[in-house]
């Protein structure tokens, strides 16, 4: 995630003004040029709120910053002009933005942590700071382990929103698993470890065009995605210090059969029913898993189980759904 506020972007203290109806809501964002996932669930989260009543916005501080990858019409504040916080509006600032964490430390308004990857906190704190040390009270996440983790080890509770699964990724129909088979893959959620991979099943004659295509998911609209996705046959799972993994998920709910890490995160979902799962970050494994997959397949008498772990996976992906979402979000937001 790139760009931190603006010098400017956030006032120092925050401005006394009569409340109004409503409340702001405020997502503090990053403002990357490509698509990021922890970006699309701020925008998911501003939209729900919106058309359950609630005042929100998304705030980025790159001047006529405009995310062009979001889902979702939402209304965007400037942060780079003549932007002052109320002490009636309520910030949401991601674990991992410091410039914004160090920059509220003196507003009086109500803070929220949000954390989407507990793998991040220290790209926000210094060790031995703590968010209370700036102000935060309230604790957002997106995965039971990740409540864990913050429960562990800042001793915060934090509240699980988890994100859903968008439907234009499920597919009623998945294509059926038979060679020449199409392996779909993230570049930048584990680019070394994928590329060794392809190199490793190359070098044995496993990685050749007769016997499967690599298909590269890469700064693409979520439809594009969500095609891709519907059309392969395997997902090669290589992200690694996920807070919770949603790629594997939406190549679940595509009919994809996942092979692969479950990156931390992950490990909320990933079981031996429902994909090929391997070490985080054992290349030599995951060249091997994704070997005998491949081969497995292509005999019907041991197409079955994997065919099985398949669908199980639809079945997973299929737990995070837009009502669950909509109502763990609503029900935080109600709470406060």
């Amino acid at each position: 995630m790139a760009n931190g506020l603006a010098k400017n972007a956030l006032g120092l203290e925050s401005v006394t003004r009569a409340p109004t109806a409503m409340s702001r809501i405020l997502y503090l964002s990053h403002d990357p040029d490509q698509p990021r996932g922890g970006v699309n669930v701020l925008y998911d989260h501003v939209f729900t709120l919106r058309q359950h009543g609630f005042d929100a916005f998304v705030v980025h501080a790159t001047p006529s910053y405009r995310y062009r990858f979001a889902q979702y019409p939402v209304p965007v504040i400037d942060a780079s002009t003549d932007f002052r916080v109320l002490k009636t509006d309520t910030l949401v600032v991601p674990e991992d933005y410091a410039a914004a964490i160090r920059r509220c430390r003196n507003l009086s308004c109500r803070k929220v942590l949000f954390c989407q990857g507990h793998y991040c906190i220290f790209d926000g704190l210094e060790p031995g700071e703590k968010w209370s040390d700036f102000g935060f009270s309230t604790y957002l996440c997106t995965s039971i382990l990740m409540r864990q983790v913050m429960k562990r080890w800042f001793g915060v509770d934090a509240s699980v929103v988890s994100p859903c699964v968008d439907t234009a990724f499920y597919s009623d129909e998945p294509k059926p698993l038979g060679p020449p088979f199409t392996v779909a893959t993230m570049p930048r959620k584990g680019r070394r470890q994928l590329r060794f991979v392809q190199g490793l099943l190359a070098a044995d004659g496993s990685g050749t065009s007769e016997a499967l295509s690599w298909v590269e998911i890469s700064g693409m609209p979520q439809e594009d995605v969500a095609t891709r996705l519907r059309n392969a046959h395997i997902y090669v799972a290589t992200g690694v210090n996920e807070g919770l993994g949603l790629p594997p998920l939406e190549a679940m709910a595509a009919g994809c059969l996942v092979v692969g890490f479950a990156g931390g995160g992950g490990a909320e979902y990933a079981t031996a029913e429902n994909g090929v799962w391997v070490p985080d970050e054992d290349v030599w494994a995951l060249a091997e898993a994704l070997e005998q997959t491949i081969s497995a397949l292509s005999n019907p008498a041991a197409a079955g189980l994997l065919q099985a772990r398949r669908m199980a996976g639809h079945a997973t992906a299929q737990k995070y759904t837009r009502r669950r979402f909509e109502h763990e979000l609503t029900a935080f937001w109600s709470g406060l």
